[in-house]
């Protein structure tokens, strides 16, 4: 089943986007992070999933809390880490009631990020210590997977851009790779959402070869995130059938995972990379 972010288009607000997708013949909608905070975003949901027939997942940063923050369950602000670990259970309460049976959210970052950084080049500044920074979120999951009551569980890989490659010198954020994701799941027996525009970036950024990449990761998942870019950054390009990453893709069986489309190139380019989608999900 192929869902499109709610992210992909700039709308008046999350009615306005929502009937906008679906006017275009999108039904099924990830509402993501990218718009306002809105306190009657579950009414809203709610109202018209039973109107206009929708199938919905949320995913991470949504419902968009008032006071805005960036979600971290690695951060060394108690703050920060409480009021991810918070945001999240309203979150998982949130999926729970729109009959979503899914929820991903990102892995942690070994350093604390504003909220004007977010898609951009991070500040200077030093990195915590993965081992006790992967402990927190460990711990952090946990209190999660105990409320899930019904919703899967997922956690999402983070992308390493050529920029902050440079600017960090060493890696400052969770889950970039197959061998990152191997080791946590010793850790822990989580489910993995693989958004394979990340993987693209990181795998530019530390010399890895993303067909391997993939080749190891697929199998792994049943919901995945597309979208593309040039290796530098992540960038939710459209799809396109002379691209690397589709010609990748192509050597793996789409059918039976949630794919979620990010592209925020216009309605033109989500219709474009969905009806590319559909392609492989069909065949």
């Amino acid at each position: 089943m192929i869902f499109v972010s709610s992210a992909c288009i700039k709308g008046a607000g999350l009615e306005d986007s929502l009937r906008t997708l679906h006017k275009n013949s999108f039904s099924c909608i990830e509402c993501s992070g990218g718009a306002r905070y809105e306190a009657d975003s579950e009414d809203i949901l709610l109202r018209l999933k039973k109107e206009l027939g929708l199938q919905l997942l949320c995913h991470n940063y949504f419902p968009v809390p008032q006071v805005p923050f960036v979600l971290n369950l690695s951060s060394d602000s108690d703050e920060i880490y409480q009021r991810s670990i918070d945001h999240l259970k309203r979150a998982l309460d949130l999926s729970r009631n729109v009959g979503a049976g899914k929820f991903a959210f990102h892995a942690g970052f070994f350093i604390d990020i504003l909220v004007k950084e977010i898609g951009k080049d991070v500040r200077c500044q030093d990195v915590a210590d993965p081992v006790s920074s992967t402990a927190r979120f460990i711990d952090a999951y946990k209190i999660l997977k105990a409320n899930t009551a019904g919703v899967k569980l997922y956690i999402e890989n983070n992308a390493l851009s050529k920029s902050n490659k440079e600017r960090f010198g060493r890696n400052p954020f969770m889950l970039l790779n197959a061998q990152d994701i191997l080791d946590l799941k010793r850790a822990i027996d989580f489910n993995l959402l693989l958004d394979v525009g990340h993987l693209k970036v990181s795998c530019v950024s530390l010399g890895l070869n993303l067909e391997k990449e993939l080749a190891a990761l697929m199998p792994m998942t049943d919901y995945i995130h597309i979208s593309d870019n040039d290796g530098t950054a992540d960038q939710n390009r459209r799809l396109s059938r002379d691209s690397d990453l589709w010609r990748a893709l192509g050597c793996f069986n789409l059918k039976d995972k949630t794919i979620t489309l990010e592209v925020y190139e216009g309605l033109d380019a989500v219709k474009e990379s969905y009806d590319l989608l559909m392609e492989a999900v069909e065949c």
